[in-house]
């Protein structure tokens, strides 16, 4: 295996890694007999798999960015948790919906507010690591690429939250429904 294509599979391994049994528990905690233990062990892994798809971006990008991989590679990594979710998402849902309603939830507000979001946090992440690990003197002044991320990925996720800020019940069972299925 060549040393890119390491570099390119370490990030995303390491927090599939971690969402992978988060999944696992999710699913499998019914099994336990005591119920109300049952309902931690799913709380937590939860909450863990919450804190691991919203931060996950700034896992990935800076080991991808110290890997010394093109920028296309580091935002394309950055995605990979966020496809692992919607697969995972949509192959639970696909028996119980016909392929067009798998394909609409597949394009819900929740999977755009995702892409949004990582589409800001990779640019965001591109300034802070060019500003932490190249030094202000050996990198170019702020290019227009992360700048244009950080303000359509931002300008997104604002739009989405004042649009289902008026309707919050919507907004929340959705959540709900798409996070804590």
């Amino acid at each position: 295996m060549s040393n890119t294509m390491k570099k390119s599979i370490l990030p995303p391994i390491v927090v599939l890694g971690l969402l992978f049994p988060s999944s696992m528990v999710i699913d499998h905690s019914w099994r336990i007999h005591d119920p109300e233990m049952s309902v931690q062990l799913a709380d937590i892994s939860l909450i863990a798999r919450f804190i691991l798809l919203f931060f996950s971006t700034y896992l990935i990008y800076p080991i991808a960015f110290l890997g010394g991989l093109s920028p296309k590679t580091r935002m394309a990594l950055s995605f990979t948790p966020h496809a692992y979710w919607v697969f995972y998402q949509s192959a639970i849902h696909m028996p119980l919906y016909s392929v067009p309603e798998t394909v609409y939830l597949v394009f819900n507000p929740v999977f755009i507010f995702f892409i949004a979001r990582t589409f800001f946090q990779v640019g965001l992440c591109e300034i802070v690591c060019r500003f932490l690990f190249r030094g202000r003197a050996a990198s170019k002044p702020i290019e227009p690429a992360p700048v244009l991320k950080c303000l359509v990925g931002g300008t997104v996720v604002m739009v989405m939250v004042v649009v289902f800020a008026t309707n919050f019940n919507r907004f929340y069972f959705l959540l709900r429904e798409m996070i804590f299925s």
